[in-house]
């Protein structure tokens, strides 16, 4: 892999996503998947987490 397409830790900067869309996608996968407004919010807050230390 060529130095200027990844990042420091070996992915391609392909993979990174957008804060916007990152945000716009835990929105529509904890609607489908959270019962109650608490539990809506503690999946997002995990997911974004999640994918914002990779």
């Amino acid at each position: 892999m060529e130095a200027w397409t990844a990042t420091n830790d070996g992915w391609p900067l392909l993979l990174l996503w957008p804060i916007k869309l990152q945000v716009a996608t835990t929105d529509r996968i904890t609607n489908h998947n959270g019962r109650n407004p608490q539990e809506r919010a503690s999946l997002k807050k995990r997911l974004l987490r999640k994918w914002m230390s990779k």
